[in-house]
């Protein structure tokens, strides 16, 4: 039986809670406040409520999806 990891919450990474969420370096958030659109430095799958990280990636075609 191989069960998926959840979070505090209960929820699993396909539970609509739980999101991918874009990290971006210091350098890059001044542009992103600023309103120029980067690619960010990492991805993360995170519950949005308790903020647990299920995957995190630096896969650059996933990256640039969230822009």
């Amino acid at each position: 039986m191989n069960q998926e990891p959840t979070c505090r919450c209960g929820f699993d990474r396909h539970h609509p809670w739980v999101v991918e969420k874009p990290r971006y370096s210091p350098s890059k958030w001044l542009a992103v406040l600023t309103g120029i659109s980067v690619i960010p430095k990492t991805v993360v799958v995170a519950c949005d409520q308790c903020g647990f990280v299920f995957e995190e990636s630096d896969d650059l075609e996933r990256r640039k999806r969230m822009i």
